[in-house]
């Protein structure tokens, strides 16, 4: 679902996003991103030295406004463009 979700135009920290909110990620990527939630900023720093893009990725979904939003519609745009071809 990755590769083909990056060959769609979408960026890696969406892709995380997407699979974390709809239940595609396996139990460690849910409960990291559960784990990133929780933690101070020391601690986020610490889980951003070795999980980057997840770090990235949580930030963008709970710190830009309309950030998440925005990307829900494109992939939910994207799966409706697979079922009508």
């Amino acid at each position: 679902m990755k590769n083909a979700l990056i060959s769609a135009g979408f960026k890696t920290h969406e892709v995380i996003i997407i699979q974390w909110q709809y239940h595609f990620a396996g139990g460690f990527q849910t409960s990291l991103m559960y784990l990133i939630g929780r933690a101070d900023v020391v601690n986020r720093s610490k889980l951003w030295a070795g999980f980057p893009d997840e770090v990235n990725a949580f930030v963008k979904y709970s710190e830009t406004a309309g950030w998440w939003p925005e990307v829900e519609q494109r992939y939910l745009d994207h799966l409706k463009s697979k079922l009508v071809k």
